[in-house]
This record gives C-alpha cells, sequence and structure tokens, in this order.
C-alpha cells in the first residue's frame, strides 16, 4: 500500500501538467500591450506608495547589485487568461 501513494501523487502530477499544456495549446494569448509606450501619458495609482517613501527620506543611488527584499508586483490577468485558469483548476 505504501508503494501506491508515490504512484498516485506521479499520477495526478502528470495529469494536471498534460491538462495545462493542452490548456496552453489551446488558447493562444492575446498581446495586452497593443501600441507603444509612451511616457508622455502618465498615470498616478493612488495608494500605491510605501509611507516613508518621501524625498525628505531619500539617501540616494542604490547600488546596481542591491537586493530588493519584500518587493512584490502585482499584475493583472486578461478576463480570456482568468477565465483559461479558472477552466483549468475546475478541470483539475
Amino acid at each position: 500500500m505504501r508503494t501506491r501513494i508515490p504512484q498516485l501523487g506521479v499520477f495526478f502530477l502528470s495529469l494536471s501538467l498534460l491538462t495545462a499544456a493542452g490548456l496552453a495549446q489551446q488558447v493562444s494569448p492575446q498581446p495586452l500591450i497593443t501600441q507603444p509606450i509612451n511616457e508622455g501619458q502618465l498615470t498616478t495609482l493612488r495608494g500605491n506608495v510605501y509611507p516613508l517613501a518621501q524625498p525628505q527620506f531619500d539617501i540616494g543611488t542604490a547600488q546596481p547589485d542591491m537586493p530588493l527584499n519584500r518587493m512584490l508586483l502585482v499584475l493583472k490577468r486578461s478576463p480570456q487568461q482568468d477565465f483559461g485558469l479558472r477552466r483549468m483548476l475546475d478541470d483539475q
């Protein structure tokens, strides 16, 4: 009985990878960036800056090799990508 548990894990992992690969082949992603980036058209996002990130606390340029710990970049999926992900999770 103990040998079946790892075999089942490998089976389900393989099945989920095959399902994900199949869905990836079915849905070709649409590009989300459809025009050149224009630095003259900037949007300020409110509430997204750490409170201590203010000019009076600036101590200069960081070294290029400085590690950026606790940095989080959140990207939004397109509705088609979100639907594909939810469908894949439901199928699994």
